[in-house]
């Protein structure tokens, strides 16, 4: 069958109009065959220069050589600049040794040995030599022939010409002894700019010639040039050890890296290294092999580190997390709700806490309800894998994070206005000096435990240890008072309130988002990937939240765990038919019937009826809906013409999954619409699902001359067919 569409495709390239003729050729390119490189070789002595330029660039794609006589002829004489430079990029693909002198003076000049067109310059406003001499600089990277070194020497010297000096160098590299030497000697008179660039492409060079000047280059006086060579020298190579000690930090960093496990006794004086992206790999290499640095000298170092400088901080918390284990929990616990430590280390300490796993949860949720933004987002990501990875249901973790979707982990603010005592006396708070954090970070620091609740849930007890309000403010209210006087904010209020810190949660500095408000819908967004019913449960509790947010967070997860676990439950109906009925928002009615069609057979109707939805998202959604739940009948066949393209591409590939060979002219139908735009997408959806039947049907409309203002459309599915047939059979295979 593939033999009939490639004698097809070889009929229209010998006899076809232009554009059908381009069309077969790159459609050779695609399928390839036996009889491809014949016709694609008579194709470059075309009349049209296009055929000519697809022919060679599709011969160029297939790499047979036996087609380098002809591409050579065109490279010399053929006037169409594209034809030129699909020729010579095939030839060089083909490794074919005759165009290497012409490549030598290709580099160099605009040689009369090639047919120029002349009034290319003026017409086109572009020479095409200059792309030419790149093209000549890169194949002769390929063949290397140490002859050609003064050649590449020439056009890299050439001030009035391009810069080729990357091409250049890259040929260089490749060219034995000869080319070994010339890097050699120019390397000292470069600029710094040429000199990272040879000192890049000796690293990767596999010139053993080239390797001597690795240690010019790791002696150099510029700290990027011997970074690229640090970063280029294999684990074991010995002449990583002195650089640990250069005087450029980077260099010290890439040398830790690269091999500094093997150097334990040096990583140990490396822990207090000035530098802070040093001291981030040698706490990495210490995270990977702890028991080889539970020295008491080292640990204290890394926390030390911990509490002084933010950019090291993470690493150093993982890599004490790594020495002591649950022991470092305790000290993290209290540096991590501490203000005064930079934020960057708070974050790094949270991340550093979820590798303890779930011992960690209780700090976690401390984390969850603090005041900044980014330490909340990264404690209730770290406790949803918590909660995800737990076998044990219900975990602290997943609890945690159901008792910040129901909004009893941070409470709403009330609507008090501070007073001008309070303000004075919060704004006098003791602020700990560095020698405090560090004792903070100490193991030793006592941790108040979280004891097990007799009575509810685990989080019951640790919410009510760590959010209960101060004695002051434990004041019953006996009798009604008048709603105070609307606060009109002004520059020296909005000043006081950024700084002090009031008694009840304030806004964040990185979000407009209220933290009652964020917990909750970040929560909801985070326990999609937590498939339990009793989370479903929960998620499907807060639809009806007047937060619409929250509510498209939560239309998220449960989609997410309808898809994980199968479907939905029958109590998710009836809120999402609200959602999907009632809210003006689209966003969320497209979530809505999203999740609805995870409830099987009870969301049928509805998303049939949301197949002529005014909304067009809404419309793609009912085609994917009734896709997942198997439905691909005539309601789905007649979106194919809906006037949103988006509706028609979901219901092609319904149709293409479910009905196969039985949708054949619907899909084909649909290819020629919008000038065959999805052509290419429709021949991959018959290739998959009937491929056979397609094939026969698409080589009967390409040799119908009725239907010539179609042929290019059948010619790019027929090849697209093809293709995803082979593809489908080899993956069988395999």
């Amino acid at each position: 069958m593939k033999f009939r569409a490639q004698k097809v495709l070889a009929e229209i390239l010998e006899t076809g109009i232009d554009v059908h003729r381009c069309g077969a050729a790159r459609a050779f390119a695609t399928i390839g065959g036996d009889d491809a490189v014949r016709v694609l070789i008579a194709a470059l002595l075309d009349e049209d220069s296009d055929v000519r330029t697809d022919a060679a660039q599709s011969l160029w794609a297939i790499g047979d050589p036996a087609a380098a006589t002809q591409l050579m002829e065109n490279l010399v004489g053929d006037p169409e600049p594209d034809v030129k430079k699909a020729a010579l990029e095939a030839l060089i693909t083909f490794r074919h040794e005759p165009v290497v002198p012409l490549l030598r003076k290709l580099a160099i000049s605009r040689t009369n040995e090639v047919f120029w067109d002349e009034d290319e310059f003026y017409s086109e406003g572009w020479d095409s030599w200059l792309d030419m001499q790149l093209i000549a600089l890169r194949g002769l990277a390929v063949f290397a022939p140490e002859e050609a070194v003064q050649d590449v020497l020439s056009a890299m010297g050439d001030e009035q010409g391009q810069d080729v000096s990357e091409v250049g160098v890259a040929a260089l590299a490749g060219m034995g002894v000869e080319g070994a030497v010339a890097l050699e000697q120019l390397f000292p008179i470069s600029d710094i700019r040429l000199q990272r660039r040879i000192a890049d492409v000796v690293m990767r060079s596999e010139n053993p010639h080239v390797t001597a000047q690795i240690d010019v280059f790791l002696g150099d006086k510029s700290p990027s040039i011997r970074q690229i060579a640090a970063r280029g020298l294999e684990r074991s190579d010995p002449r990583l050890e002195p650089l640990l000690d250069d005087p450029d930090a980077e260099v010290r960093a890439i040398a830790v890296r690269q091999a500094g496990r093997d150097y334990p006794n040096k990583i140990k004086e490396m822990v207090a290294d000035p530098g802070p992206s040093v001291r981030v790999q040698v706490f990495k290499v210490i995270a990977q092999s702890p028991e080889t640095y539970r020295d008491e000298d080292v640990i204290k170092a890394v926390k030390k580190a911990i509490s002084g400088e933010a950019r090291a901080a993470k690493q150093a918390a993982l890599a004490l997390i790594a020495l002591e284990g649950a022991d470092a929990i305790k000290g993290l616990t209290h540096v991590m709700t501490n203000k005064k430590v930079p934020l960057e280390f708070r974050v790094g300490a949270v991340e550093a806490l979820e590798k303890a796993g779930p011992v960690s949860a209780p700090h976690l949720l401390k984390a969850a309800a603090d005041d900044e933004r980014q330490l909340r987002l990264a404690a209730m990501t770290a406790l949803a894998g918590l909660a995800a990875n737990d076998p044990v249901w219900p975990n602290l973790a997943g609890e945690g994070l159901i008792g910040a979707l129901n909004g009893t982990l941070i409470v709403p603010p009330e609507e008090v206005e501070p007073t001008g005592e309070t303000l004075e006396e919060e704004g006098t708070e003791h602020a700990p000096d560095a020698d405090e954090q560090e004792l903070e970070i100490d193991a030793s620091t006592p941790l108040v435990a979280v004891p097990d609740a007799p009575e509810g849930s685990t989080l019951a007890s640790i919410l009510a240890a760590s959010s209960a309000p101060p004695e002051a403010a434990k004041t019953e209210e006996t009798e009604e008072t008048e709603a105070p006087e609307p606060i009109v904010p002004d520059a020296r209020m909005l000043e006081l309130a950024k700084q002090s810190k009031m008694s009840k949660r304030k806004m964040s500095l990185e979000s407009d988002v209220a933290p009652y408000l964020d917990v909750r819908r970040f929560a909801a967004a985070v326990l999609g990937g937590v498939p339990n019913r009793d989370v479903t449960d929960q998620l499907i509790s807060v639809l009806g939240d007047d937060d619409k947010e929250l509510a498209q967070d939560a239309l998220n997860s449960l989609v997410q765990h309808g898809d994980t676990v199968g479907n939905l439950p029958a109590a998710a109906q009836e809120p999402l038919l609200e959602l999907y009925g009632h809210t003006a928002t689209n966003s969320i009615r497209v979530l809505a019937l999203r999740a609805l069609s995870r409830l099987g057979d009870a969301a049928v109707p509805t998303l049939r009826e949301a197949l002529t939805d005014p909304d067009p998202h809404i419309r793609v959604e009912a085609v994917r809906g009734l896709d997942d739940n198997g439905i691909a009948d005539a309601s789905i066949e007649a979106a194919l013409k809906d006037g949103y393209i988006g509706v028609g591409i979901a219901a092609a590939k319904s149709l293409a999954r479910h009905q196969g060979a039985g949708a054949l002219e619907a899909l084909i139908e649909f290819a020629f619409l919008n000038d065959g735009t999805h052509r290419r997408e429709v021949g991959q959806m018959l290739g998959l699902h009937a491929p056979q039947e397609a094939l026969n049907r698409l080589i009967e409309l390409a040799s119908d001359d009725t239907r010539l203002r179609q042929r290019l459309v059948v010619i790019d599915a027929l090849a697209e067919v093809i293709v995803a047939t082979d593809q489908s059979r080899e993956l069988n295979a395999a």
